[in-house]
C-alpha cells in the first residue's frame, strides 16, 4: 500500500532534519522553566493542560532556527523569514509524528465543506482537534495536498497557558513542503471572531511580503477556501463520528531495540493510522445525481437545467442539560431541480403520534 502524502513528506523531512528536531526537543524543558518564572498562579491550571500538548512550542523553533541563520551570514530579515519557515515545519511534523493519524477525506465531502459557511456564533472555548498534529488528506482536480493541524502556545500569552491553533499545507505539486498557511486564536468568544482576527493577519501579512492586487486576492481566496475546508472538516469529525470509519490502524513496527537511536527511528517510521471520512456520503450524492439523471427534465421553454446539489451547509445546536453543549450538524446538500433530497427515503413511513 503507498504512503500516505503526509507521511511522505515526513519522512522525507525527517531524513533532512533529525538531529534539528533533537536539538529542538533537548530545549523544551528549559523554555517551560524560563516562562514559569512569569507565570501567574491563575494561570497553572491552563498550563497544564495545554503545554503537554505542544511538542515543540515555536518559541524554541523559531529562536533557535533565527540564532542558527543569523551565525550563518544571513541579514536579519531573511534570517527571520528562513527561521519562521523551519519552525513551521518543526511544530507541524513534531505534532504529526506523535499522532501518525491521517484523515482521508472524500473529495466529493471536501468541496462541500471548504465552499460551506462555517457556523460563525460556535464559541471558540468549544473548538478543538480531534487529535493534535491530525493531517487531513483529499484531492480536488485531480490534484493531491494535505493539511495538518498543531496547537503552539499563543505568542505573547505563553506563560498564561493560552495556545492558537495553527494549519499548514503539504502540496503533492511542490515535492510534498509544507508551508503554513494561517492560524486561528480561541481566546475570542466565537468562530467568525477568529475568523475575522485570522483575515486582519492576513491582510497584514500579505502587506509585509509585498504581495498586493490581483495576486493578493487569489492567495486571501485560496487561503480561505483551505481554512474554512479544514474548520468544517474538524467540526463534523466531532460531530459525526458515525460517518468515520477507521480502516487502516497504523502499527508499530514489530522490531525492538535497547539503542535509543534505533528504538526512535522505528517509532518515527511507524504506520500512520488512515481514517475515511465521507465514503457514504459520496455515495449518496453520486447516486442521487445518476438517478436524477436517467429521470431527465427540463423547463417548458425546452431549455434543459440539469438537477444539481448544492453545497451543504452547517447548523449549531445546543445540547445536553441545560443547552450547554454544542452540537454542530452539516445538513444534507439541498437538490435543485430534482425531486428528493439525497439519501432521502421514498418508502411510506408510519409515524406513531398521541
Amino acid at each position: 500500500m503507498e504512503l500516505p502524502l503526509t507521511e511522505r513528506a515526513w519522512r522525507a523531512w525527517r531524513g533532512e532534519n533529525d538531529s534539528w528536531l533533537q536539538h529542538c526537543e533537548t530545549w523544551v524543558s528549559e523554555y517551560h522553566s524560563v516562562l514559569l518564572k512569569e507565570a501567574p498562579k491563575s494561570a497553572m491550571e491552563a498550563i497544564k493542560k495545554n503545554w503537554p500538548q505542544v511538542k515543540i512550542p515555536g518559541g524554541v523553533s523559531w529562536n533557535l532556527a533565527d540564532h542558527q541563520f543569523k551565525q550563518q551570514g544571513l541579514d536579519p530579515l531573511t534570517a527571520s523569514r528562513a527561521a519562521s519557515s523551519l519552525s513551521n515545519e518543526t511544530q507541524a511534523f513534531a505534532a504529526y509524528r506523535d499522532t501518525k493519524t491521517i484523515y482521508r477525506i472524500e473529495p466529493q465531502l471536501w468541496a462541500d465543506l471548504s465552499h460551506a459557511k462555517f457556523p460563525g456564533t460556535f464559541p471558540m472555548e468549544h473548538f478543538v482537534l480531534p487529535r493534535n498534529g491530525m493531517a487531513i488528506e483529499s484531492s480536488e482536480k485531480g490534484r493531491s495536498f494535505a493539511l495538518i493541524a498543531c496547537m503552539d502556545l499563543a505568542t505573547g500569552r505563553e506563560h498564561m497557558g493560552e495556545v492558537e491553533f495553527r494549519f499548514s499545507f503539504v502540496d503533492s505539486e511542490r515535492m510534498g513542503r509544507l508551508q503554513f498557511f494561517a492560524a486561528l486564536h480561541p481566546h475570542v468568544p466565537t468562530l467568525q471572531d477568529a475568523w475575522n482576527e485570522y483575515l486582519v493577519r492576513a491582510d497584514a501579512n500579505a502587506a509585509a511580503k509585498g504581495v498586493q492586487g490581483v495576486a493578493q486576492l487569489e492567495l486571501a481566496g485560496q487561503e480561505q477556501v483551505l481554512l474554512a475546508g479544514i474548520v468544517n472538516t474538524i467540526l463534523y469529525i466531532l460531530n459525526d463520528e458515525d460517518v468515520v470509519r477507521e480502516v487502516h490502524p497504523g502499527e508499530r513496527t514489530e522490531k525492538k531495540s535497547q539503542n535509543p537511536v534505533k528504538a526512535r527511528k522505528f517509532a518515527d517510521i511507524r504506520d500512520p493510522t488512515r481514517i475515511h471520512v465521507g465514503r457514504e456520503y459520496a455515495s449518496v450524492i453520486e447516486h442521487w445525481e445518476q438517478d436524477q439523471g436517467n429521470a431527465g427534465g427540463g423547463e417548458e421553454s425546452g431549455r434543459s437545467v440539469r438537477p444539481h446539489v448544492r453545497a451543504a451547509h452547517a447548523h449549531l445546536y445546543w445540547t445536553g442539560k441545560g443547552r450547554e453543549k454544542p452540537r454542530v450538524r452539516f445538513l444534507a446538500p439541498i437538490p435543485v431541480k430534482g425531486g428528493q433530497k439525497p439519501g432521502e427515503d421514498d418508502s411510506p413511513k408510519v409515524i406513531k403520534v398521541r
